[in-house]
């Protein structure tokens, strides 16, 4: 006889226990490395300005590299200090009754 499976509900969302926001220091490591890897490309548009202007004849992507050297900085700045990262939204989740509603005790005064 074969066995008949039975269906499970999908699961349900869980609620957070905490809606605390990322640490000081998760934010800052992050707005960090961000900021770094920003600077790193920069160094690289840096190099390659050189090495296009020096062993190449494609001066246009020596001046494209120039420029988004030049340019990056900003951008990077103000990408690693004016956003803050600290806010952490929680979607609440209305709770649910898991049991249905009792009689009240009323049978038993009978």
């Amino acid at each position: 006889m074969p066995r008949r499976l039975r269906r499970t509900p999908p699961p349900r969302p869980v609620q957070s226990i905490s809606t605390a926001p990322l640490s000081r220091r998760v934010d800052q490591d992050t707005r960090l490395r961000n900021y770094l890897i920003s600077m790193s490309i920069r160094t690289a548009c840096v190099a390659l300005a050189g090495l296009f202007a020096i062993w190449t004849p494609w001066i246009a992507a020596a001046w494209v590299c120039v420029a988004a050297a030049v340019l990056l900085p900003y951008p990077a700045v103000v990408y690693a200090n004016n956003i803050d990262r600290r806010t952490h939204r929680v979607e609440l989740i209305a709770p649910q009754r898991a049991i249905g509603p009792g009689d009240s005790g009323t049978r038993h005064l009978l």
